[in-house]
């Protein structure tokens, strides 16, 4: 209305625009991680390594609906609920299977690969600053993988590096893998090194801890290229602290709402799990306080 005050909404149907009059609006969308191009703007995600598995109807029309009447948004630094996985791979966990290394494209490390230890999604937050990032693992390490609990890891290893996958390669020894994988560095310098850190049981890059500190030997050696999935994004709808949207100067839009995935305030870059019932819990709590707000300041 005159007074920039929300008081309703427009929805385009199959039989035309439904126009719905409301003394109060809750926008509950589940973000937009169903929407691929979105997840390329906001996220930064590269869609030909990453997947969504996000509910088919989060696709971010509720953020477009408040940024387009001044609502704002701050979409690009908000959170992402993910899990780090591998084509033919069925396992969801290989990447906390710490003894392996890590590398990017270059056939570099870049993190201590027990970094998820305290939180799973550190994990992603390392894997997201890599162009391609592969585990490394010899014979043993697949052996000790799938006795953790990494079911028919070896048998889908030895299927997919067998056949067309672009995700799965075997190699002889250092040099071969890296010929198969198509890593750009001296991945045979980078897997030296390591061993160096293996023999002294420090490593001096990255700080992982020596208990996981293990030797390649000789070869076969495999490499396993993870992409990230998205469940789930995290916010993106700026809100108060009774969910309403903001506009310029952080001052409320009357009468509208932003709940869940869509205001969620919680979490910026990375979703932790050590918050109290996580997203989850403020999926519950938001739909509450937005509704006791607008029960006494709309009715």
């Amino acid at each position: 209305v005159d007074d920039g005050s929300v008081s309703g909404v427009f929805a385009e149907t199959k039989d035309g625009v439904l126009e719905v009059n409301a003394k109060a609006v809750v926008l509950a969308g589940g973000g937009w991680a169903a929407n691929l191009d979105m997840l390329a703007e906001y996220g930064g995600y590269d869609m030909d390594i990453t997947k969504t598995s996000c509910a088919p109807g989060s696709v971010g029309d509720t953020l477009k609906m408040a940024a387009a009447i001044g609502g704002r948004e701050e979409a690009k630094a908000r959170g992402y609920m993910f899990g780090n996985l591998i084509d033919g791979i069925s396992s969801y966990s290989l990447p906390q299977y710490y003894p392996a290394i890590w590398v990017n494209e270059n056939g570099e490390r870049f993190a201590n690969e027990d970094c998820g230890e305290p939180c799973h999604d550190y994990t992603g937050t390392a894997v997201g600053a890599q162009d391609r990032v592969y585990i490394v693992l010899n014979d043993a390490m697949v052996d000790e993988a799938e006795a953790q609990g990494n079911k028919d890891l070896r048998k889908e290893i030895e299927a997919a590096a067998g056949g067309a996958s672009k995700a799965v390669f075997k190699g002889a020894d250092a040099a071969d893998l890296a010929k198969q994988a198509g890593w750009t560095g001296d991945f045979a310098e980078t897997l030296a090194t390591y061993e160096g850190y293996v023999a002294q049981q420090n490593d001096d890059e990255f700080g992982k801890n020596p208990k996981y500190l293990a030797s390649f030997g000789e070869g076969p050696l495999y490499a396993l290229m993870i992409h990230q999935e998205i469940a789930l994004s995290l916010g993106g709808i700026i809100t108060n602290r009774q969910w309403q949207v903001v506009g310029e100067g952080k001052q409320p839009i009357k009468n509208l709402y932003a709940i869940g995935a869509d205001g969620q305030m919680v979490y910026l870059g990375l979703y932790n799990l050590n918050t109290s019932g996580g997203h989850m819990a403020t999926n519950v709590e938001s739909g509450r306080y937005a509704v006791k707000h607008a029960l006494k300041t709309c009715f």
